[in-house]
């Protein structure tokens, strides 16, 4: 169930809620009739901008649903010796129960026949569904239809986003945003408030909000934590809503963020205890002497680096530009709200501080942990929040223009946002992910002739070293990185397996070039580190 958007009903419904009458069999006809026309109403009010917002994203993440291609990680967990209930199990000790039945799926399809484009497809309908929800939840929230999908689609385009599109082993992080969403709607539905006495309906409604939410953290946590980012969005944007109501509902929303992780924590242990396994190492908390590491580390490094946006690496001036364009957007719109009746330094304060407890709140599992791991997919609901405050920025600076030019201006902004976003993410996935991935598999195949493999018994392959893929352009773990730098083995396992050739007759057996090479008339040596020879300069930037 969705929260409601604001529409207007159809004469038969309005005929149907008149006082003294009520639904006869002649009424229900009547609306039956009338059938062909609600529907040409759900598609003026819904189905249209549903379809602009699909067809959109679609466009931008094109690559990924049109050309097979894995990385990194999907080899593992696609193409692995393992039964199901390993996988499964390996993620209940990361904390991702949900994930693993995920991969169970997508590993039928590429079993079945190599369809990573099916599997990129399920990634990309849930980011779909996302941007949906989010756009539903804006229009709930007032804001106008332009306005409501040109903000759904930043949020879609993110580059954290990109990365669960084409990365298959993180593709159920779109579902788990959608869930986020959907646990933002029930508790707006809610209605809940701290000052009166609450219905049965509102304790139900805010109950079903923080299951999704657990729901979503236990299919891939940093992804969950868009949910701040959503709230912060519901409660500033709409600036003429009195402070103090913003408040309350920003301390019911983080107050929920902060039961679902505790309840998520919770059904953790109970999944650990039950299968019998230990949690992952990286799932082990700072100390009080780790904070100011920690810290420095978050100030320096995960921060500076998401304030970039939707640019592929940091760029200094850009940064600058974004700190000092958010900072001027908010003092603005504190300053215009000095001229309303209702202004109270102390609700504005309030206001500041519950917003930077959301902002922290969303990079919470990176400020919890012990390892310091900056990745694009580890910042979501940071990268988000930071969007969210550019958003108030652009609405503070708007109110210090004439009306039209206010308008127009923010408009224009925002569909320039929206182009550059979609034009980095054609560049990022075709680029730098999904043509890379796709060429180094080729690559390799390449050097497995048949003819070759058939009159061998070992197969060895030299690993290239992170900067030796098909592209020079590399970010984490997620951008340019040649798969075969650490997943080799499995690599030609699936090459072999393509062929209807069983692997398990070869030795396979993969090492950096530091290590001494096999020889012998049965021993094929794949050398990867060639990749790096095949870059062309206007394709693989």
């Amino acid at each position: 169930m969705a929260i409601p958007t604001p529409s207007t009903k159809s004469s038969a419904a309005k005929h149907l809620d008149q006082p003294g009458i009520s639904a006869t069999p002649g009424n229900v006809a009547s609306t039956a009739v009338n059938a062909p026309s609600r529907l040409k109403q759900w598609w003026s009010n819904y189905g249209r901008n549903y379809t602009i917002i699909a067809a959109m994203l679609t466009f931008a993440y094109s690559a990924a649903i049109t050309t097979p291609s894995l990385f990194m990680d999907d080899y593992n967990f696609l193409f692995h010796p393992f039964d199901g209930d390993e996988m499964v199990k390996c993620f209940i000790a990361m904390g991702r129960p949900l994930t693993g039945y995920f991969l169970q799926l997508c590993r039928s399809i590429i079993t079945v026949s190599f369809g990573s484009e099916l599997c990129h497809g399920l990634a990309l309908l849930g980011l779909v569904g996302f941007t949906i929800c989010l756009y539903r939840l804006l229009r709930y929230r007032q804001m106008s239809t332009t306005d409501s999908i040109l903000i759904s689609l930043l949020f879609a385009l993110l580059p954290a986003s990109q990365v669960f599109v084409a990365w298959i082993t993180a593709g159920s992080a779109t579902f788990a945003m959608a869930l986020s969403v959907y646990a933002v709607q029930w508790i707006e539905h809610s209605k809940f408030s701290l000052r009166l006495r609450n219905s049965s309906s509102s304790w139900i409604y805010l109950s079903l909000g923080i299951l999704s939410q657990v729901l979503s953290l236990n299919i891939y946590q940093p992804a969950a934590f868009i949910f701040c980012s959503v709230a912060l969005l519901t409660m500033l944007i709409d600036s003429s809503e009195p402070a103090k109501e913003r408040i309350s509902r920003g301390f019911i929303l983080l107050s929920a963020a902060i039961a679902s992780v505790g309840l998520y924590f919770v059904t953790g242990k109970i999944y650990l205890y039950l299968s019998g396994i230990a949690a992952d190492h990286r799932a082990e908390f700072i100390t009080i002497a780790d904070i100011p590491t920690k810290l420095k580390w978050f100030a320096e490094v995960q921060l500076y680096e998401t304030l970039s946006l939707w640019s592929h690496t940091p760029i200094h001036p850009l940064v600058i530009a974004t700190i000092v364009f958010i900072v001027i957007g908010i003092v603005a719109e504190l300053i215009h709200q000095m001229y309303r009746r209702d202004f109270s330094w102390l609700d504005q304060a309030q206001l500041v501080i519950l917003s930077l407890g959301i902002v922290l709140f969303s990079n919470f599992l990176s400020l919890v942990v012990k390892q310091n791991w900056a990745s694009l997919r580890s910042s979501t609901g940071l990268a988000a929040s930071i969007l969210v405050l550019a958003l108030l920025a652009v609405v503070g600076i708007s109110k210090w223009l004439p009306r039209s030019l206010s308008i127009a201006g923010r408009r224009a902004l925002l569909v320039g946002c929206l182009v550059w976003g979609v034009a980095s993410t054609q560049t990022n996935m075709t680029n730098r992910m999904v043509l890379p991935q796709s060429f180094e598999l080729q690559y390799m195949a390449s050097k497995l002739p048949p003819a070759k493999v058939d009159a061998i018994r070992r197969i060895h392959v030299i690993e290239p070293e992170w900067y030796e893929g098909v592209t020079r352009d590399v970010r984490y773990d997620e951008f340019g990185l040649p798969s075969s730098y650490v997943v080799a083995k499995p690599m030609v396992k699936l090459i072999l397996h393509q062929r209807k050739v069983d692997y398990r007759q070869y030795e396979i057996t993969s090492e950096k070039a530091a290590v001494p090479v096999p020889e012998g008339e049965d021993v094929l040596v794949v050398d990867m580190r060639e990749l790096a020879t095949t870059r062309v300069e206007h394709v693989w930037r």
